[in-house]
């Protein structure tokens, strides 16, 4: 049993489940003070896991790569304003897909990301990626993303103060989670569905206001935070009536229904995502 809360050091803690999809005998703890939720261990997602590109290890790579072009193109067309004419870091850059897709805007673009395997993939695009922030030398950004990278991180203060350390003055940070206040987990309490989520690489589960304690514990002030909702209600009904994903696949999605039905997550805070920009202090 976990005797304190990773982030407040409150120690009202209670275990929220027993067991991940992969794991079983990995539990999800969640305290009580400030929301965060967080696994009962976190060795199983380490340095050497993702340098050796386990994590994609059944992936097929041109594959992953085309099914993350919308969630790509979403990002670099919303922040495309904020992209233009600017030195960009990715972090946690993966396939590479958003540093094509904000190349479009960027001046200068580059990755990085601990997965050594993906070398001939990022040579084959062209890309720019770094493995350490080590390697980047003394080059510093005007915007700096992270994109469902947060959440892996064993140690996000750490990282978070290193990267302060890599953005100018006017600089900003942008953070997109999943949200651990999703509706499918909190309003409609799926069971299947928070079979599906909790799982052993996503270290901690963030919300709207325990990512803002991070933020201020690392040096950061938070500008905005945008509620995203990346599924349609159909994936909603998928989960709700069939018990598992894909229901946007399987059923048709009326346009009308879903622009209502994502103002309605968003006025809630129930979104799957959230999109954070912060600055440093």
């Amino acid at each position: 049993m976990e005797n304190s809360c990773r982030l407040c050091n409150s120690d009202n803690i209670v275990l929220l489940r027993h067991g991940v999809r992969d794991n079983s005998k990995i539990d999800v703890f969640k305290c009580k003070n400030c929301g965060l939720e967080f696994l009962s261990q976190t060795f199983q997602a380490d340095k050497d896991f993702y340098s050796k590109g386990r994590m994609h290890s059944t992936y097929n790579v041109e594959n992953w790569f085309k099914s993350t072009y919308a969630d790509d193109f979403r990002r670099a067309e919303f922040l495309k304003n904020v992209l233009k004419n600017k030195n960009v870091l990715d972090f946690g850059t993966g396939n590479g897909g958003f540093l094509i897709q904000a190349g479009k805007y960027a001046n200068n673009i580059c990755g990085c990301d601990l997965d050594e395997s993906l070398d001939e993939h990022y040579k084959k695009y062209d890309l720019n990626v770094k493995h350490n922030l080590s390697e980047l030398g003394n080059i510093s950004f005007d915007v700096i993303t992270m994109f469902h990278v947060l959440e892996h991180i064993d140690n996000p203060e750490l990282i978070l103060e290193k990267l302060k350390e890599f953005l100018n003055y006017s600089g900003q940070l942008i953070i997109e989670v999943p949200n651990s206040e999703d509706a499918l987990l909190t309003l409609y309490k799926s069971k299947a569905f928070e079979k599906f989520t909790y799982w052993s690489c996503h270290l901690y589960a963030y919300n709207c206001d325990n990512i803002k304690i991070l933020l201020k514990k690392s040096g950061y002030k938070v500008k905005n935070i945008k509620f995203i909702q990346r599924y349609p209600y159909t994936n909603h009904v998928g989960w709700m009536k069939d018990k598992t994903g894909g229901g946007h696949k399987k059923y048709t999605c009326n346009k009308a229904i879903n622009y209502v039905y994502e103002k309605f997550l968003q006025c809630a805070k129930k979104t799957d995502t959230i999109l954070v920009t912060a600055v440093p202090i």
